[in-house]
């Protein structure tokens, strides 16, 4: 969300700048179309992501998560980046992978040090998390069983 607000800035300034700007003496001044700025929330208690609702083929489990991991992350694989999690206090995510348009969405159940996410499409993802606030750094290390370690710090 931060990415278009900040491409629909910058695409306005661009405009601006190559048709003179708001320069009265070299054309009429035309306010700019407002733009709106829907706020995803806040770290404590984010907007919860969409999650497509089960037509009955797939049944997702009630979400369960610790108040620690709920909110806005960005990260990847190993030290990679690109990738975004959004976690709800509800359990319900939404992880967006580099390259991808389309968000995967679903329930994450969080028992102990072990997390399984429960896709909509009925695929279940299972892996190991760690949790670390150091000095104010927020960092989730997740390694999943079938796809490896993901790091991802606080959005």
């Amino acid at each position: 969300m931060r990415s278009r607000v900040l491409a629909l800035l910058a695409s306005a300034l661009f405009v601006a700048s190559s048709t003179g700007g708001c320069d009265p003496s070299t054309e009429p001044y035309v306010p700019p179309a407002p733009v709106t700025v829907v706020p995803t929330g806040t770290a404590e208690e984010p907007q919860p992501p969409p999650v497509v609702e089960s037509t009955g083929a797939v049944s997702l489990p009630e979400g369960d998560v610790p108040r620690t991991l709920v909110g806005d992350w960005t990260g990847g694989e190993g030290a990679k980046t690109g990738q975004f999690l959004v976690i709800a206090s509800d359990g319900r995510y939404a992880r967006t992978r580099a390259g991808s348009q389309e968000p995967e969405e679903g329930v994450l159940v969080v028992q102990g040090s072990r997390m399984t996410f429960y896709l909509a499409t009925g695929e279940e993802q299972t892996a190991r998390y760690e949790y670390t606030n150091a000095a104010g750094i927020e960092v989730l290390g997740i390694t999943y069983d079938a796809a490896g370690y993901y790091s991802y710090v606080r959005a």
